[in-house]
């Protein structure tokens, strides 16, 4: 398997998930515009890669620039939009075998840019997508897209777009008359936090608890299920604290 270490080292968890194969085929990066640009093209590279994986490989994939490689497809607004053709072309694109690298990269940057033709052909393309594309696209916040479409993607909250108006207590879950979202937005961010700290692959897991619960309110899921599946998820990685 390809190593992480370097390409995305600048994002443990986005790192740590790729060591363990748990990066999903459909990823919705989240974050400022420059942090989406950075991370989107370090997983772009770290996909398309012939070698290693490594940021110093020299195979011909990482020596050729990004958006004139044959396998990579970097879908932008045209003037202010991206339309539906735009997405028609990257999608057909990507129903042929890759031509160099182990996956053709479809990046969408950013989605929120789609009209509402082009999201929905995004959607249909993300129910059964090709074994060998990644899918990338990138938003400043997750409620600007289809919810459809987030809940086939695997959210990936980038360094600093995580925002909590309050710390995270434990206690908080089983208060029902406090906004559920809120406080999965403080969880998620304090173990984040843990995590830099010490990256116990525990913490990972409940991290991905946290988001999948979060993206659950979108789909209208159990409120009171999903504040005792994560609080005994906290308790069994984190303890009572």
């Amino acid at each position: 398997m390809k190593s992480s270490e370097s390409r995305l080292g600048q994002w443990p968890l986005l790192a740590e998930a790729a060591r363990r194969d748990r990066l999903g085929q459909a990823l919705l990066l989240v974050g400022d515009e420059k942090g989406c640009q950075s991370a989107a093209t370090a997983l772009a590279r770290w996909r398309l890669c012939e070698g290693s994986g490594e940021e110093a490989c020299n195979c011909r994939s990482c020596r050729r620039q990004l958006d004139a490689h044959p396998d990579m497809r970097h879908v932008r607004p045209e003037t202010k939009t991206i339309r539906l053709a735009s997405v028609q072309q990257a999608v057909a694109s990507s129903q042929s075998a890759p031509l160099w690298s182990p996956m053709t990269v479809l990046w969408f940057d950013p989605v929120t840019a789609m009209t509402l033709e082009a999201e929905t052909a995004l959607l249909k393309s993300l129910e059964e997508p090709e074994a060998t594309t990644q899918y990338l696209l990138t938003a400043e916040r997750r409620d600007q897209v289809l919810p459809t479409v987030v809940s086939r993607c695997q959210i990936v909250h980038l360094q600093g777009s995580i925002r909590a108006s309050r710390p995270f207590r434990p206690e908080y879950l089983a208060d029902r008359g406090r906004d559920l979202q809120e406080d999965l937005t403080a969880a998620a961010e304090a173990v984040r936090g843990r995590y830099l700290q010490r990256p116990d692959p525990r913490l990972l897991e409940l991290f991905d608890v946290l988001v999948e619960a979060h993206g659950g309110i979108d789909r209208n899921l159990n409120q009171e299920l999903t504040r005792e599946t994560v609080a005994m998820w906290w308790r069994q990685t984190v303890g009572p604290d």
